[in-house]
């Protein structure tokens, strides 16, 4: 069995943009003294499309070939992270993410074809609503603070330039005790 997700590489430009934004979030957690935030480093930063889970190796192939298929219904398009949000809500966080806006509406699209052809394939659905985000954290236990923390990161504005989208990439995930290891699988175009 292996780990695996379909998303959207961000380009190196637009991790720069965003990186000032993620370390200003970092300093303040740190000077607040707000604990249990594990922050994600910025080469594991993506745009999950759809989380396969745990799949059996020999199921690789069957995903590859949805996704050749997904770019035959979807084109390159064009979006920008902005916006900071907190899963499920400030009183009980457990996600960081900066949001994500798009023109025209497209990855819900994407999303939705993903989805209902792997639940074919007998990778089952995912069960929360899709919402498409770039999480920079996790909080992976409250501490003093950590409400008020949350509360306020939701008042900065985060923009980045618009980039284009011309790839959706399957990848595997590696967990070890220094975090998690992807590792591309296969890369397509879309039309």
């Amino acid at each position: 069995m292996i780990r695996a997700f379909i998303a959207i590489d961000i380009p190196h430009s637009v991790k720069e943009v965003l990186r000032h934004a993620y370390l200003d979030l970092r300093d303040m957690s740190n000077a607040r003294k707000v604990r249990g935030i594990k922050w994600v480093e910025p080469g594991l930063w993506h745009l999950t499309l759809k989380f396969l889970g745990e799949i059996p190796e020999a199921a690789l192939t069957q995903c590859s070939e949805i996704l050749r298929n997904c770019v035959l219904y979807h084109h390159a398009f064009e979006l920008r992270l902005r916006g900071i949000g907190v899963f499920p809500g400030p009183r009980r966080p457990r996600v960081l993410w900066v949001g994500v806006e798009e023109r025209p509406e497209v990855l819900s699209s994407v999303h939705c074809f993903l989805d209902k052809a792997h639940e074919k394939a007998g990778i089952p659905r995912e069960s929360l609503r899709f919402h498409p985000h770039l999480t920079i954290g996790r909080v992976k236990r409250l501490s003093p603070g950590t409400e008020a923390f949350c509360l306020d990161i939701l008042k900065r504005e985060v923009k980045t330039p618009w980039f284009d989208v011309r790839h959706i990439s399957l990848y595997k995930s590696t967990l070890t005790p220094k975090g998690p290891v992807y590792s591309l699988i296969k890369r397509v175009s879309l039309s």
